[in-house]
């Protein structure tokens, strides 16, 4: 693995290297093996499939106040997707976007296997492979449009990607107290990205697990001080804000990566070959991908999979697969594995992988509400952000129990907010003000610290709808 990452080849491993996942399978010399676990010592011939696609990830085109001068660059910079805008600082007019999948996913999938991958000597080598490729898309963004010098590069993030990013190891994030070595707005002229450019600026952040992409979010849904209203951006992370008629509160859930795929032994992220939507319908089950023949299940696909499955009785809501169902899938399901083809199957470990991820979600939605003291009726409006949220069947994971019952008819998709924030800070330096006091404002809560969350976690465990007990 170490040799191929060497040479600029990037080979998935959401566990770190540790040989848990499986995913980093390659062929030597026409065998087999996994690339973390194996040593190079001889002379071999490798063959690996390429990873290629853009991530779930959606583009949303705004246009923002300009004044300024040259061009900005606004950065969503993702765990799993990094996402990339090229803005004309004189209109505020969006000229380019583009997207790419995190190069340091080659250290682990989601920010604890980062963190630790950080503290074991890799701090550099992360930041330097998100700083190169941040150099490669800034010059073929420069090219047409013949920039010679970029004014600014804005970046959002969460608090471990905006730590490496800045070279500092995110370790106090990952564990009690939970804390960031810095959480202003940090501005730096960088000598060694690999383009010219006269400022850096990283966004504010308002806790350990509310970052700067949360704070861009915000910025961008401009919340009405007279409704109330929540930004839930799902990921490999699960950030929540509640603005009670201005007054924030926020929360992050511990979804883990299941929903970029990272711990499904078939998943993957939105790239080439995720199958991200599934269907049945007259006794056929019918999927698409992103993009040519099937290789794997991305976490929409794997949602409405999910609810399939249920509502066919194959699964049972506690989240077990039954031998009994009548319905024409049975004869798909082989003792614990459910196969979507011969070769992508959905396990019973994943199910489990999911409902951990879904009553998160779930849980932490019912939490923030409880603690802002109004009621589930009472929320007027739910922006949904995310490439995950945004190709998300609503239907399907309301069915399953992902969102309280009552909000299913309020939830909106709004896209990439976060690459929103960020564009608005590029072409406004004055946002960053705004951006500055919404993460000094934030009231945050830290779930596992609430009581009655484990017995809410629990019981939001099973594969039904959520009723919303508060």
């Amino acid at each position: 693995m170490r040799a191929l990452n060497g040479a600029g080849i990037l080979v998935p491993s959401p566990c770190a290297g540790r040989g848990i996942c499986r995913k980093c399978r390659v062929l030597v010399d026409g065998e087999p093996v996994l690339a973390c676990q194996t040593i190079v010592d001889r002379e071999m011939t490798i063959t690996h499939s390429k990873m290629s696609g853009i991530g779930l990830t959606v583009k949303r085109s705004i246009v923002a106040s300009g004044g300024g001068s040259g061009f900005g660059l606004a950065i969503d910079l993702g765990t799993t997707t990094v996402a990339y805008y090229l803005i004309d600082l004189s209109t505020g007019f969006e000229c380019e976007n583009t997207s790419s999948l995190n190069p340091q996913s080659i250290f682990g999938a989601d920010v604890i296997s980062r963190i630790e991958s950080a503290m074991h000597g890799n701090l550099d080598s992360m930041r330097h492979a998100v700083v190169q490729q941040i150099g490669h898309v800034a010059k073929r963004f420069a090219e047409p449009y013949k920039i010679q010098r970029y004014s600014r590069v804005v970046i959002a993030g969460n608090p471990t990607m905006l730590h490496i990013l800045n070279g500092i190891n995110p370790q106090s994030i990952g564990f009690a107290p939970y804390q960031t070595v810095f959480t202003d707005t940090v501005r730096f002229h960088p000598t060694d990205w690999g383009f010219p450019i006269d400022e850096v600026i990283l966004m504010p952040q308002a806790s350990a697990f509310l970052g700067g992409d949360t704070i861009a979010g915000v910025l961008a849904s401009e919340f009405d001080s007279r409704t109330r209203a929540i930004l839930i951006d799902l990921g490999t992370n699960g950030e929540m804000v509640l603005s009670d008629h201005g007054i924030l509160y926020g929360c992050s859930t511990a979804t883990g990566p299941a929903f970029e795929g990272a711990n499904i032994e078939c998943g993957m992220g939105g790239v080439t070959g995720a199958i991200n939507r599934v269907a049945y319908e007259h006794g056929h089950l019918t999927f698409g991908t992103v993009e040519g023949p099937a290789k794997g299940i991305a976490g929409p696909g794997l949602v409405d999979l999910v609810a399939i499955l249920v509502a066919e009785k194959i699964v049972a809501e506690d989240g077990a697969f039954q031998t009994d169902s009548h319905s024409g899938l049975r004869q798909r399901l082989d003792g614990n594995r459910f196969y979507i083809t011969d070769d992508i199957f959905l396990s019973q470990r994943d199910i489990r992988q999911f409902q951990l991820a879904k009553s998160a979600v779930a849980s932490g939605i019912l939490t923030l509400v409880e603690h802002a003291g109004i009621k589930l009726e009472e929320v007027d409006r739910v922006h949904l952000a995310g490439g995950f949220g945004f190709y998300l069947g609503l239907d399907a994971a309301s069915s399953i129990g992902m969102f309280p019952a009552s909000l299913r008819d309020k939830i909106v998709s709004v896209g990439n907010a976060s690459g929103a924030g960020a564009i608005m800070c590029t072409s406004d330096l004055n946002n960053l003000v705004i951006a500055d006091d919404i993460a000094q404002s934030i009231k945050t809560i830290e779930l596992s610290r609430k009581n009655g969350f484990v017995e809410r976690f629990v019981d939001n465990l099973s594969l039904s709808p959520c009723r919303g007990r508060l």
